[in-house]
């Protein structure tokens, strides 16, 4: 078992995500996370900050643990698949084997405003399958070359500075076809999924039989589960998020909502039953225990863990003392 933890909240400033990465990485976790978005989920006293030049000052202040984006979005709306690429090799380059990829099809709250519509599902998938080609052309391709993609074509290119190794991608999927581009495409799998039986019969069985068909071992992929987290007093932490970013993963309305203010708005529509469930909402470290063994039941051998009630450091230090140690592969 391998666990994780994710800063991305939205609430805290870049130099206190820092600070979380050098404290996740005295506690013992594997890897420390920050989600790559534009805007947040949410209007008030929110923060945003640009993940690429904070993955490089939290390797910098870090020695051990594995830090990357999850999820940053190469489909050609606010990044072209090139600039990831290029982006991932000189990180590796610094910091060989710690920088990890992980990448998805986004959210219009972040993507739409670089685009001149917002695709469906279908297109973004297809425009993440010939980003990640492209991506690991670039890595691996020793002469110059031309891309004659759909999306993203190319001429004359060439990558100068190389990945110091091989870097690990990991893909976002909360369904069978971005599952089977993870197992396509992908070196990993990563699911915000809190369905434990979706993830179970669906998710990771089409993860597994895509990595099979493309020739190599699925027992050498991680599958990670994605739980949202908040310790404390629930009422209080059903209030918060009522008040910020209660709507997303709840109101299928706020994925394709480009403005916080809305979706802030939304979130205070979501039901309290399921702001609890969905956020994994307890009063004591040791409640997620079960939810999170439940993940581990299902087929995950990794966890990440994301905190929602602002007190990260708290969050961390609990999880790794009151957790972890319980959780069994």
């Amino acid at each position: 078992m391998r666990f994780g933890f994710d800063v991305d909240g939205g609430w805290l400033s870049p130099n206190d995500h820092v600070d979380s990465a050098v404290l996740a990485e005295k506690l013992g976790y594997d890897s420390l996370w920050i989600g790559d978005h534009l805007m947040p989920w949410f209007d008030d006293a929110a923060q945003a900050p640009a993940a690429w030049p904070w993955l490089g000052v939290a390797l910098a202040r870090t020695s051990r643990i594995k830090v990357g984006p999850a999820v940053t979005v190469p489909i050609g709306g606010r990044y072209h698949p090139v600039l990831v690429g290029q982006a991932a090799a000189t990180l590796d380059s610094m910091f060989p084997g710690r920088f990890v990829l992980g990448v998805g099809t986004g959210q219009a709250m972040s993507e739409q405003r670089f685009m001149e519509s917002w695709p469906g599902w279908k297109e973004r998938g297809e425009r993440l399958e010939e980003g990640l080609k492209l991506i690991r052309k670039l890595w691996t391709e020793d002469r110059y070359f031309d891309w004659k993609g759909k999306f993203f074509p190319m001429e004359k290119m060439y990558l100068y500075t190389r990945p110091a190794g091989p870097i690990d991608v990991y893909v976002s999927a909360r369904g069978r076809h971005a599952a089977r581009i993870a197992g396509q495409l992908g070196d990993h799998l990563m699911t915000p999924v809190s369905d434990t039986a979706k993830i179970r019969d669906e998710i990771i069985p089409e993860f597994e039989r895509s990595v099979r068909l493309s020739g190599r071992d699925p027992s050498k992929a991680h599958k990670i589960g994605y739980m949202a987290v908040g310790i404390g007093d629930v009422d209080e932490l059903v209030n918060l998020l009522r008040n910020s970013a209660g709507a997303a993963g709840l109101i299928d309305a706020a994925r394709g909502e480009m403005d916080p203010r809305k979706i802030q708005e939304m979130s205070a529509q979501a039901p309290r039953d399921l702001l609890i469930k969905h956020h994994h909402l307890v009063r004591r470290a040791e409640e997620l225990i079960e939810p999170a063994q439940a993940l581990v039941d299902a087929g995950c051998d990794y966890l990440i863990f994301n905190d929602e009630s602002r007190r990260t450091s708290s969050a961390l230090r609990s999880i790794a003392e009151e957790v972890v140690p319980q959780v069994k592969e």
